[in-house]
């Protein structure tokens, strides 16, 4: 009876661990379709740390057509604007490690589980640091914090970027999830009697006024306080990044029977027009 109570009693001690695993949830990261991409910018390869200087022009003469009249000679005008600067200076990682003796126990390939969560924590790193740049533009902003914002707002948005002689194409509405949640209570943006073809009645932001609305967890700001969305032009800012999109790494360490695994990532990214993007205060 004694025995019986001792073999129960161990039974009870194992850990069982399942052959499958609580995956990560993955964030739909979007600002890298509203910036220029400089990655192939530069006679040679930039590596990082490297600053690239990217060549500033502007229209000669003030963008004046200069006059000529019968006899007289023409005027030459030379360029004297200055290189633009990015630097390529933020350098960010994620490493992990598994013990042979957990990976041992576990049941599933932890190696596997965890080896795209440092990348998707460094993509999701990148994504912040272009999503900070929308609340640069304080030349140009519409809205209120914590409130709806509505079809003048937008319009008035659109007009900024028509002033500053910028393209229709290129052009990208960013929005908060309650931002762009806030779209389906007005109805020029949801009825069939206003939009052609499929009107948004899912929530998934689709396009206002031919301009292409994308919508981020990684838009700053809050849910209580509001959130920093933007109408930007693919001129805005410029980024570029060295090496593999991350760099992964491979060690084992001898000493604690570890495999490790190390990810890392140097990129860089700057305002590059002021006049190319909103700032769109709102929900």
């Amino acid at each position: 009876m004694a025995e019986f109570a001792t073999t129960e009693s161990a039974q009870f001690l194992l850990d069982i661990w399942a052959d499958s695993i609580e995956e990560f949830r993955r964030r739909s990261l979007v600002m890298l379709q509203t910036v220029t991409m400089a990655s192939s910018y530069g006679v040679n390869s930039v590596r990082g740390f490297q600053n690239l200087n990217i060549p500033s022009t502007t229209l000669l003469n003030s963008g004046t057509a200069r006059s000529k009249s019968e006899g007289t000679d023409i005027t030459y005008d030379a360029n004297t604007d200055t290189a633009f600067t990015l630097a390529i200076d933020q350098h960010f990682y994620q490493a992990f490690q598994v013990e042979e003796f957990a990976d041992a126990l576990s049941g599933f390939d932890m190696d596997g589980a965890y080896a795209p969560a440092i990348i998707e924590v460094l993509v999701r790193k990148e994504d912040d640091t272009l999503t900070a740049w929308i609340d640069n533009f304080t030349g140009q902003t519409v809205g209120s914090f914590n409130q709806p914002n509505g079809e003048d707002e937008f319009l008035r948005a659109i007009q900024y970027l028509d002033d500053a002689d910028h393209p229709q194409a290129g052009r990208n509405f960013v929005f908060s999830n309650p931002a762009a949640l806030g779209l389906l209570k007005q109805t020029k943006f949801v009825s069939g009697d206003f939009v052609t073809g499929t009107p948004m009645m899912t929530g998934q932001v689709g396009g206002l006024y031919n301009i292409t609305a994308l919508k981020s967890t990684n838009i700053e700001g809050t849910n209580a306080v509001g959130h920093d969305n933007g109408l930007v032009h693919k001129s805005w800012v410029v980024h570029h990044r060295v090496g593999n999109r991350p760099r992964m790494r491979t060690f084992f360490n001898i000493d604690g029977l570890e495999d490790q695994r190390a990810a890392s990532m140097i990129w860089g990214n700057n305002q590059l027009r002021t006049t190319s993007a909103v700032w769109i205060k709102g929900e």
